[in-house]
């Protein structure tokens, strides 16, 4: 999305797209793992805290 909310020319498909979707679930997991240990450092996280 650009700044005025139109969206972008890129599509992105096939093993790309899910090699990118890996990583936005990967590194989710990895964000709510370190809130589960260390509550404290949740405050830091945009829109977690």
């Amino acid at each position: 999305m650009r700044a005025d909310d139109a969206p972008r020319d890129l599509v992105l498909r096939g093993a790309t797209a899910a090699r990118v979707k890996e990583q936005v679930v990967r590194s989710t997991l990895r964000v709510l793992r370190l809130a589960a240990r260390r509550p404290d450092a949740v405050g830091h996280i945009p829109g977690m805290g």
